[in-house]
This record gives structure tokens, C-alpha cells and sequence, in this order.
């Protein structure tokens, strides 16, 4: 998992690894595994040799290493518990901006299960603010 960002590459292990530019500058080295999650990389991965960067430029770095931290959990074999905590440990820790975002990126980046997990959870909160005015 990739917690820190840098303009240095971020540093993984395992075969091929494919470069990610954010639009703030932030290269990411990343297992072409995680990448292949990326409906909309899919295409391009070919086009490019292995020296190449390939510019994300609707995605920040902040963003990106979220994106990149889910997507290698849910490449990872857990328990159905496991990812359950994972999710509710990885949105609870998100403003709602940040949340917006994410949602943003992952539709850029054609990611469908992220996107329709996001797009849940903002229908929840979205539900959870309903109900908090009903109360009063």
C-alpha cells in the first residue's frame, strides 16, 4: 500500500510496473495488476514501453494513492470481514469532498467497482443527513 507520495517515484515490488503522473506531479510506480483495474489505462498500457510516465491529469496525487491502496486490497485475498472493515476503515477516514473526488476519479479512470462502492456510500450519507433532520 502506498501511504506517502512523493515527486520521486513510489517504490512497490512484483513484475511489471507501469508509471502514473498525477496532475499535481506525483509519480506512482505501479503493479500493471492494479493498473489492468483501470478500465480506462487498459488501452493505453500498450502504447507505452516500460521507461514511459503515463500523465493522469484529472486525478490528484492524494487521490491517486487512495485509488491505488483500494485497488490493491481488493486485489488481495481477504475474508469477506477483512474487506468489510477495509471499506468502512477507508471511507470513514474521508471528508465528503474527498469522497466527491474519488468518485470523480474513479469514473475518469473507469473503475466500476470503486465507483459504484463510493457512489453508495455518498447515497448513505447522503440518507444519514435525511434522517438527522427528521429528528429535530
Amino acid at each position: 500500500m502506498i501511504t506517502t507520495m512523493s515527486k520521486e517515484k513510489a517504490s512497490s515490488s512484483s513484475s511489471k510496473m507501469i508509471s502514473l503522473k498525477s496532475c499535481d506531479g506525483f509519480i506512482f510506480e505501479v503493479e500493471a495488476s492494479i493498473v489492468m483495474k483501470m478500465q480506462m489505462l487498459m488501452n493505453l498500457i500498450d502504447g507505452f514501453d516500460d521507461t514511459s510516465i503515463i500523465p493522469l491529469p484529472n486525478v490528484l496525487g492524494e487521490h491517486l494513492a487512495m485509488i491505488i491502496e483500494y485497488c490493491k486490497y481488493q486485489e488481495a485475498t481477504v475474508t469477506k470481514e477483512a474487506k468489510e472493515k477495509f471499506e468502512v476503515d477507508f471511507v470513514n477516514r474521508m471528508s465528503n469532498v474527498t469522497l466527491k473526488h474519488l468518485i470523480r476519479a474513479a469514473d475518469y479512470l473507469d473503475i466500476n467497482s470503486l465507483f459504484n462502492f463510493l457512489t453508495q456510500v455518498l447515497a448513505d450519507r447522503i440518507q444519514d443527513m435525511g434522517d438527522d433532520d427528521d429528528e429535530d
